[in-house]
């Protein structure tokens, strides 16, 4: 009974400790009222003793002591005492011989046995002071009693025995201890009533139920584990939940996997089964089945022999046995199964157990019928894929000659078409160094514009194949984009004039104006769109529009540009056809204003290598606005003073502006509002002097003046600018004269911008003074060259380029000598002295010898040891990119394309004058 239950388990150690703690406290409070009694015993004595030796100090006399004796007799607890004498044991006094001598030898006077007991303690004194001693249920004390002996009058010892009876003390002591006994028992009987209580309400019932409930699997209720709190039980049950938690997702999670390896088994494109080392069936999936017509249930626990056909077990018994052996065999059969031919690719596992037995094959059957069929027809296809081969490579030799042809084509066109334009552009340019009245001067300006437009038609080409070939590189240099955008937009201001259109630029905006990027392509995409705003535009205006976008989405600042004209416009439908190359909006605009259809598709191009992109917003007849938006370095803008500063200093509180295109107005007005400074606009100059009349001098100070040139009102802006010189600044055509155009005001004194121009131009002349003008093209006097060199030898085999050249070098070189030929110019340098020849111009190509083997002989010293370092200059019409890594790899100095311009010459050679 007590091995089966555990309540009894636990409670029977806690019934033992409370019997024991019972047992061993009542024996310990036995033994505390044992010393209570001795103490209580001793205490009588010394009472008694004390008492007769104070009596007997007053009166020692026999009559005296049996008084005293009688006196403490009286106490219930002394049954006898007496004074006896030492050595005659004579009683001196005592309770019953009162008046009395007597000896304690006589008989009957204590009896025997206490005789025996008082002489044999008696001898213990000699080392005590006092005896006491328990005898036959009763106590005694025996002690030594000094009294002044009044016959002789000496201090004499005496033996005081005493026989004490402490019967009613220990009864008093014994029914104190059977109290205590039984209440320390009920106190007993309650505390371990109490520890069954608790025992069973928190160990044995929870562990009952939590017992039951493990039985049958289920998890512990939560009541139990929290009516036990915190303890080990509930930290038990706990984990035991926890425990068959994960069992139960173990289980979960295997019925899942066996669920996934099912239905991997029975629908994965292979024929999988198992056999045992008995050769029976222990698994076989859908496809193993159907491979024989059979389900299941009807080939698990066959003999493979009984389910193969005779012919096909005959051929895979040995690997089937070589596999029972522990080896991996893989083998491809071919059978014939109810008529249909299979190809198989068979694998076979060795099962293993723990102890490395074999248990079992895995086998896995590949039906490879299908790629045998293919591979078949793959062979009969092989011989016609390499006929076929062969005429890819051959197409694609022709593909790579053609284009190799192509990119020589241009070469050639680009230096076949240059070579003479050299000669056209050279001498046109050298005409207007020659005294012409003003019809030869129109003439030849036209036909220097057709000259320019057929270049520039040549370069986009150009541009476009090197774009097309992906050798157009991107050179990133830091430049100063507001410079950028006037430089490219005067040199449009003539082309605008002519047409009447306002030239407007709105890119105040731009406070920061160094920017990373690069500036030849970014003046590119200018000079197109500006060059087709004009002139697909007959009358109104040209703006040009620039600011920095800051954008979340974007990690650097972009500059975005925006070219508006109110020109033909574009339609809807045909506003992603005009970035296709030679393609334009209508092909009639391409006979009414000319150009390629190559110049926007370049611009798209370029944007995109550039990494940003373009946009156009148009509508037919209304005219169009294209947007560029360019990434930037993000170093682009820091570091620079901000252009707007020049305002924030200037005491202007009033602008008026007169006769001006209502978009500058609105982009001047936009700026100014930002630095308070109010803004007047009048139709007429009239109105202007109406309305500051009515101002003092004081308030004339911070009022300024901006006044637009016209032929009609010229002679009232004269008038007005000689009254208010200091802050008047007037606007003047860009081909105008400052002395034509003002004969009252002093014109060296007058303020004024040529346009296009900005706010900021505007504000700047105010600032600066009247000698320091913005867009101020100087008058172009023929320049006096300076003699750069005494000898040069140029070799170049077309004649009219040596006399291009020659003309342009007059009076730059004292002496020029022509080479038609690298040979020719070998043959030169070696027929004169050393160092005769300063600087060569040489040609690249020419025939005998062309300008890049020449160059490599002279520097291996073939035309003397002097001339090996001779500094030579490309002068070549290839425009082709990487022609001119080829003239430098080839030993040449420097490099300049044709047609040659007579500045850019001079410039270069005065770099190696020096």
């Amino acid at each position: 009974m007590i091995k089966n239950s555990l309540y009894l388990k636990s409670t029977i150690p806690l019934l033992l400790l409370g019997i024991s703690s019972f047992l061993l406290f009542t024996r310990f409070i036995a033994d505390e009222y044992r010393l209570q009694h001795e103490r209580f015993i001793d205490s009588l004595v010394d009472n008694v003793i004390t008492s007769v030796s104070i009596s007997a100090e007053v009166d020692a006399s026999r009559e005296n002591l049996q008084r005293v004796l009688a006196a403490l007799s009286s106490n219930s607890a002394i049954q006898e005492i007496m004074i006896i004498a030492p050595e005659s044991l004579d009683i001196v006094a005592s309770k019953r011989l009162f008046i009395q001598k007597s000896s304690l030898l006589n008989p009957g006077i204590i009896g025997k046995e206490k005789l025996e007991e008082l002489i044999h303690f008696k001898s213990q004194l000699s080392d005590k002071v006092k005896v006491i001693y328990h005898h036959d249920e009763n106590w005694y004390a025996l002690s030594w009693l000094y009294l002044v002996d009044p016959e002789i009058r000496r201090l004499r010892a005496y033996y005081f025995w005493i026989h004490i009876d402490s019967t009613q003390h220990q009864e008093k002591l014994n029914q104190r201890l059977e109290s205590f006994t039984f209440n320390f028992l009920i106190i007993i009987s309650i505390m371990v009533g109490l520890s069954f209580w608790l025992l069973h309400y928190f160990v044995t019932s929870p562990l009952t139920k939590i017992g039951v409930t493990i039985r049958q699997g289920l998890p512990i209720p939560k009541d139990i584990i929290k009516q036990q709190g915190g303890d080990v039980i509930a930290k038990v049950a706990g984990s035991y939940n926890k425990a068959i938690k994960q069992a139960q997702e173990r289980a979960e999670q295997l019925e899942k996997t066996r669920h996934y390896i099912d239905g991997i088994t029975q629908h994965v494109p292979v024929l999988l089964t198992y056999v045992d080392i008995e050769e029976k069936y222990r698994f076989a999936n859908q496809l193993y089945c159907q491979l024989f017509k059979l389900n299941e249930q009807e080939i698990v626990g066959k003999t493979v022999k009984s389910i193969l056909p005779v012919d096909i077990y005959d051929r895979i018994k040995d690997h089937f046995f070589n596999a029972l052996k522990g080896n991996e065999t893989a083998f491809e059969i071919d059978v014939t199964i109810d008529g249909v031919q299979k190809y198989l690719i068979t694998t076979y596992t060795p099962d293993f157990t723990h102890d490395g037995h074999v248990e079992g094959v895995f086998a896995c059957i590949e039906d490879v019928t299908e790629l045998k069929n293919s591979e078949q027809q793959l062979a009969t296809y092989a011989s016609e894929m390499e006929f076929n081969n062969w005429a890819l490579e051959e197409a694609k030799e022709q593909a790579e000659n053609a284009s190799k042809a192509k990119a020589d084509f241009l070469a050639t066109m680009s230096h076949e078409i240059r070579t003479p334009m050299n000669g056209v552009l050279g001498m046109l340019d050298s005409l207007k160094d020659t005294p012409l009245n003003q019809e030869q001067t129109e003439q030849i300006d036209i036909a220097s514009r057709s000259a320019l437009s057929l270049m520039r038609i040549i370069n986009d080409i150009l541009d476009f194949s090197k774009i097309e070939s992906g050798k157009l590189e991107i050179d990133i240099n830091e430049f100063d984009i507001v410079k950028l955008i006037k430089e490219t937009a005067t040199s449009f201001a003539k082309q605008a004039h002519d047409k009447n259109i306002a030239l407007i630029l709105d890119i105040d905006e731009i406070t920061l104006p160094i920017i990373a990027s690069d500036s030849v392509r970014i003046k590119q995409i200018l000079t197109n769109l500006i060059g087709n705003a004009i002139k697909f535009t007959e009358s109104g205006e040209v703006i040009i529009r620039a600011h920095y976008v800051y954008a979340q989405e974007h990690q650097t600042p972009q500059i975005k540009f925006q070219i508006s004209d109110t020109g033909i416009g574009i339609s809807q439908d045909k506003c992603n056809l005009i970035f296709e190359h030679f393609s334009q909006a209508d092909t009639s605009t391409t006979r009414q204003f000319g150009g390629t259809g190559l110049g926007l598709s370049i611009v798209n191009k370029l944007c995109e290598l550039l990494g940003g992109e373009i946009v156009v917003k148009s509508k037919l007849g209304l005219g169009s606005t294209f947007i560029v938006t360019l990434p930037l370095s993000s170093k682009s803008i820091e570091n620079q003073q901000v252009q707007h500063s020049i305002i924030h200093d200037f005491t202007a509180k009033h602008f008026h502006f007169v006769e001006h295109n209502s978009s500058f107005l609105q982009a001047c007005e936009h700026t100014l509002s930002k630095f308070d400074i109010a803004v007047h606009k009048h139709k007429h100059i009239h109105m202007l002097e109406l309305e500051i009349a009515k101002l003092n001098g004081e308030q004339l100070s911070s009022h300024f003046y901006v006044l637009s040139w016209s032929l009609e009102n010229s002679h009232d802006i004269d008038r007005f600018v000689s009254l208010h010189l200091t802050n008047t600044v007037t606007l003047l055509p860009f081909n105008t004269s400052i002395s034509s155009h003002f004969k009252q005001a002093d014109f060296k004194q007058v303020k004024y911008c040529k346009k296009p121009c900005t706010l900021l131009d505007i504000v700047h002349v105010l600032k600066q003074g009247s000698d320091n003008h913005i867009n101020d093209l100087p008058i172009v006097q023929p320049k006096d060259y300076t003699r750069l060199f005494k000898h040069i030898l140029i070799v170049e085999d077309m004649p009219i380029n040596q006399i291009v050249a020659t003309q342009m070098l007059n009076g730059s070189v004292e002496h020029l000598d022509f080479a038609n030929n690298g040979l020719e110019a070998l043959t030169k340098l070696k027929e004169h002295k050393d160092n005769y020849y300063e600087l060569i111009l040489m040609d690249c190509l020419m025939p005998v010898m062309d300008g890049y083997e020449a160059t490599r002989r002279i520097r291996k010293r073939e035309a003397g040891e002097n001339n090996q370092y001779i500094p030579i200059i490309a002068m070549t019409a290839n425009a082709m990119n990487g022609d001119k890594e080829k003239c430098l790899d080839a030993g040449m100095d420097e490099y300049i394309s044709k047609p040659l311009i007579k500045e850019d010459l001079i410039a270069l050679l005065e770099r190696f004058s020096l």
